[in-house]
């Protein structure tokens, strides 16, 4: 009897151990967490052949000096990286240049980053090699020459180019909100418009050189769907020389706007190129093949 309450003493003793050390270990967090007070509304991303200027205007993040826009989750993965740096611990000192080399903080390799708000730098970042995890990168504070293992793949959310960084979407609406649509080509104008028939619902009647054409509803709704919004291939420098006659000029009408494109064809087979503009960008741009094809659809494959 001695014995098991030895055993079971013993035992319990061992398990508050256990408790106290997990307890203690459990308050010690390594990382350290560096955060922005300050929202950047410029940021600038420059070595390793990257030279990026992001703006801040009106909700929206801007590329370079020609008002492109930036695809939103770029944007908001470096905004989110700049502002929050978890670091989870000091690895060495910069002026070693094995060390710099190690880490990629040499001058060749690491991308510098800069936020900044009303003019005023708030932060600087060095941002050298990966971990061979993926999972961290190296990092150095501003004018500070510690290095830090930082949580996350940082390099992997600065390390684009402008073009990277340009949002391709020239528009997005809502099939459902788009009323009418108008064609013009080198053959005259057509277009299709929306009327409720009976039992209230959505019919699409044809007019101009289409008048007549008795149009399928789930033909239309499946072209409404592809134009109601448009991704480019790539876009253009704005003194691209486009042909001297345009291929079609497409419109479309909401209850809120109306958007077009204009499309221009050059070459033909295997060399053909799609050129366009549009209300909606400043910028000359270009589709694929398949892209532009909802753009040239003739009235005869909308028919019953």
């Amino acid at each position: 009897m001695k014995t098991r309450k030895i055993i079971l003493l013993a035992a319990c003793t061992v398990l508050l151990c256990v408790c106290v050390v997990q307890g203690i270990t459990g308050l010690k967090n390594p990382v350290k967490t560096f955060i922005l007070n300050d929202s950047p509304d410029k940021i600038t991303i420059s070595g390793d052949g990257l030279d990026v200027l992001l703006t801040l205007k009106v909700n929206t993040w801007y590329v370079g000096t020609d008002n492109f826009s930036v695809n939103k989750a770029d944007a908001d993965r470096i905004v989110n990286a700049v502002k929050e740096v978890k670091v989870l611990n000091s690895i060495g000192r910069t002026g070693n240049e094995l060390l710099e080399e190690r880490y990629g903080l040499g001058e060749a390799k690491a991308i510098k980053v800069s936020a900044f708000k009303n003019g005023k730098e708030l932060r600087t970042i060095t941002v050298g090699k990966t971990s061979s995890t993926g999972a961290q990168s190296y990092i150095v504070f501003g004018g500070n020459k510690e290095i830090f293992l930082a949580s996350s793949n940082l390099r992997s959310a600065f390390d684009k180019s402008a073009d990277d960084l340009r949002s391709k979407n020239v528009y997005s609406l809502t099939k459902s909100d788009i009323t009418a649509v108008s064609v013009t080509s080198g053959d005259g104008t057509w277009g299709i418009e929306q009327k409720i028939g009976e039992d209230n619902k959505i019919e699409w009647t044809a007019n101009g050189i289409a008048a007549g054409t008795e149009i399928d509803t789930s033909k239309a709704d499946s072209w409404l769907q592809q134009l109601s919004s448009l991704n480019v291939s790539s876009w253009l420098p704005n003194d691209t020389v486009f042909p001297s006659e345009k291929d079609v000029e497409v419109e479309l009408t909401t209850a809120g706007e109306k958007v077009s494109v204009t499309l221009y064809k050059q070459g033909s087979g295997d060399d053909v190129k799609y050129f366009c503009t549009g209300s909606k960008s400043s910028h000359k741009f270009e589709l694929t093949k398949s892209a532009a094809e909802k753009y040239l659809k003739p009235a005869a494959d909308l028919k019953k």
